[in-house]
């Protein structure tokens, strides 16, 4: 796993190549980050595009969370309202974070 570290609020683009078969499949791509799979920090929403039985890059932008903390990556694929792959992209999306203590004066 690669740790990649974005500020908060940061656009970026996840390029993703999918191999989806048969081709002329209507589907769509979501890539997001989270502490899971099952709770969205940020997502690129779904992009939509049509499967070519070949390898194809789909491209998802994403502006990283706003809250600081350790996120994972994953990629859900859907073709006609069926969830039809569902992967951990494998980095660790790293957000840093700020705690500031009171301010002693002198």
């Amino acid at each position: 796993m690669a740790t990649i570290t974005y500020l908060p609020s940061s656009a970026h683009t996840g390029t993703v190549p999918l191999t989806v078969t048969p081709s002329g499949l209507a589907c769509t791509a979501e890539l997001f980050v989270g502490p899971d799979a099952s709770h969205k920090a940020a997502t690129s929403g779904p992009i939509a595009f049509t499967a070519t039985a070949a390898q194809q890059n789909v491209v998802c932008p994403i502006n990283m969370p706003t809250a600081g903390g350790s996120y994972t990556d994953f990629l859900n694929v859907v073709s006609g309202g069926v969830l039809i792959g569902a992967f951990a992209g494998g980095n660790i999306i790293q957000v840093p974070t700020v705690v500031v203590g009171t301010v002693t004066w002198s």
